[in-house]
């Protein structure tokens, strides 16, 4: 995010966002009784990363979601647009293997930021500018004890999350327009 704001790929138009793994048929994410689904459980990541890069909620929001046998999204695929032309396309799935990208797009380079894995090495970030591409290097360790050790930080020395739950609530804003179907 820094690298965007401090313009290294030039004004930001388009964020690409792929998050995919394959779930077993009796796994809980599937179960709509705990608001299962691709959409709820990792293409909100998609959608908090394009919030957080544009500062901003989104101005449109249409998606197209492949349902699974169980009543839940297995697959969707959204396109937001946001506040000075910058376009987000988020795919979030549960039948794919397992794949992780987000591509931040400008007007003179690209940033890109791949996983092989969730529970093996750090993230890669690479950027983009013409033919020439570099590594950034993004330091080890684990990003759910570093999540863990903030949140206990916070609690215990009354600090205010980086994140307030207010965040959550204009995430799932943009989910139940994805979710609810318009009426033509």
């Amino acid at each position: 995010m820094e690298l965007v704001h401090q313009g290294v790929i030039g004004c930001l138009r388009v964020i690409r966002y792929i998050f995919s793994l394959t779930m077993e048929s009796n796994d809980w994410r599937l179960n709509p009784a705990f608001g299962g689904g691709a959409l709820r459980d990792i293409g909100c990541y998609g959608i908090d990363t394009a919030r957080m890069i544009t500062g901003s909620m989104p101005q449109e929001v249409m998606a197209v979601r492949h349902m699974g046998s169980t009543g839940v999204d297995i697959t969707t695929s959204i396109q937001l647009e946001f506040p000075e032309n910058v376009m987000a396309q988020i795919t979030c799935s549960f039948e794919l293997p397992f794949y992780y990208r987000v591509e931040l797009v400008g007007s003179e380079g690209m940033l890109r930021v791949s996983r092989k894995s969730l529970n093996g090495p750090p993230p890669e970030l690479f950027l983009h500018k013409g033919e020439e591409i570099g590594q950034i290097q993004i330091p080890e360790g684990n990003q759910f004890s570093h999540m863990i050790d903030h949140f206990t930080d916070c609690v215990l020395n009354k600090h205010s999350l980086v994140d307030p739950a207010e965040n959550g609530l204009k995430n799932m804003t943009v989910i139940d327009q994805i979710e609810i179907p318009r009426v033509m």
